[in-house]
């Protein structure tokens, strides 16, 4: 009898910046220290159960309340209703999948995702329901090329329903060509480009830019390629560190564009000011 695939983790890795995390800050702030218990409360069972996402909806929504609780016992355990509220407001600043959790199945993070598929590169085999994967094939090459789970990806199954065609053939409608042509004008004008696309070398980056076009689609704007270039261009012109900080605070203060300007460490600050030249410019200016 073959052994039953593991699907779990026994440890993770606890990166220094996980409470320090800027999305964390509001969180923080409201609730005090329970936030944070609260998160890694989540980030274990998610870690020791499934891997990397946890049955929240239904049923297990009681246990996994009542198992955080537990975590939390002592002089200032919060109640039930206060750690909902947790993890809401967690979903809600961008530490958990927005998508999947308002669909009403799972908790789960693209930075979760990235910790499990590391974890279980040595492993022969993975059972993942590709319905809550988040990691596009890219990513996960960048990570490791001979993973299982990478390997499933590219060979899964396209589940594609063939629709039957119920259009009705008539050449001379006029209303049906206009319709068409409708469709086909908006299709080209408003591309929605937030996909698995690589737009950037730095893989948390990238995942941080694509979390914020998702928000861009909820505030009912247009992802169109000529947008996200412009968005792209803008970035591009910053280190890493200052594009992280300008997408966590836009996806953070739900803002439609980005602003790296407000940070540091520009590509151009290794340049020597003109300063010589500046005062010159002034000296003629009060000249004039």
């Amino acid at each position: 009898m073959a052994r039953p695939i593991k699907e779990g983790l026994d440890y993770f890795p606890f990166d220094v910046d996980l409470i320090t995390d800027r999305k964390l800050r509001r969180v923080k702030i409201k609730y005090g220290p329970s936030a944070v218990m609260v998160y890694i409360s989540l980030l274990c069972i998610l870690y020791k159960d499934k891997g990397y996402y946890i049955d929240y909806f239904g049923e297990n929504k009681e246990d996994v309340l009542w198992e955080v609780c537990e975590n939390l016992q002592g002089k200032h355990q919060p109640d039930v209703e206060t750690v909902e509220s947790i993890i809401e407001d967690l979903v809600a600043c961008g530490l958990f999948s927005d998508d999947h959790f308002k669909s009403g199945t799972i908790i789960t993070s693209r930075r979760a995702q990235r910790t499990y598929y590391g974890a279980t590169v040595d492993r022969k085999a993975a059972n993942i329901n590709y319905d809550y994967w988040l990691l596009s094939e890219n990513e996960m090459k960048e990570l490791s090329s001979r993973h299982p789970i990478l390997i499933n990806f590219i060979n899964r199954p396209k589940n594609e329903v063939n629709r039957p065609n119920n259009s009705v053939n008539q050449p001379d409608n006029t209303q049906s060509k206009v319709e068409k042509s409708r469709v086909e004008e908006s299709k080209e004008k408003y591309i929605d480009v937030a996909s698995s696309d690589d737009y950037f070398e730095n893989i948390e980056v990238n995942a941080l830019f694509l979390e914020f076009l998702e928000l861009r689609k909820k505030l009912k704007c247009k992802n169109t390629e000529h947008a996200v270039k412009l968005l792209v261009n803008k970035l591009n012109d910053y280190q890493d560190d200052v594009k992280k900080h300008a997408l966590e605070d836009a996806i953070m203060n739900s803002w439609k564009s980005v602003y790296p300007e407000n940070g540091k460490h520009s590509k151009q600050d290794n340049k020597k000011p003109e300063t010589g030249n500046q005062f010159l410019k002034m000296l003629a200016d009060m000249e004039e």
